[in-house]
């Protein structure tokens, strides 16, 4: 599995895990890339292995939080200053998890997972999973992010209409 480790102050302590598991001999076979000079400097403080993005075609999972998600339900990525390379990571990525500080208050974890699958035939196959874990019973489910999920489908669908 290729992982990318993400940015950000989260993330400081997902490495910190890794680095245990590592050590703990619990995880294995997985090929670390990190996104931020930051969380370079710190996995290799901590021992853990890491390789270059440029050496694989594609990231198995890529972990990010967002800056912010307004109103209209837009993603804000870009403050941390690691724009660049998040989009190059995010482009070779299969799967994509986000959380945010707003989604936070509500949620103890929440999760939409994306995949794209390329059918032999042409197209591809769309796969989406949303996991999440309310605060609370009285805080209502999350259907306001499945239009982040519609439209985000709509985008690829075109993308792949026009490869055809």
């Amino acid at each position: 599995m290729v992982l990318d480790l993400g940015i950000g102050s989260t993330t400081k302590h997902v490495v910190g895990s890794i680095g245990d598991l590592l050590r703990q001999g619990k995880l294995k076979d997985n090929i670390r890339i990190p996104t931020s000079t930051k969380i370079h400097d710190h996995s290799l403080s901590l021992e853990i292995p890491l390789l270059d993005l440029d050496a694989h075609p594609f990231v198995n999972l890529a972990t990010n939080g967002l800056d912010e998600v307004n109103p209209s339900l837009n993603l804000v990525k870009g403050y941390g200053g690691c724009l660049f390379r998040e989009k190059m990571v995010e482009n070779k990525s299969i799967t994509f998890n986000f959380f945010d500080g707003e989604i936070s208050k509500n949620y103890k974890t929440y999760k939409i997972h994306l995949q794209v699958v390329d059918k032999e035939e042409g197209g591809a196959v769309t796969i989406w999973t949303m996991e999440y874990e309310k605060q609370n019973e009285d805080i209502a489910p999350p259907y306001p992010y499945l239009d982040i999920v519609t439209a985000a489908t709509k985008s690829i669908d075109a993308h792949h209409v026009l490869k055809a």
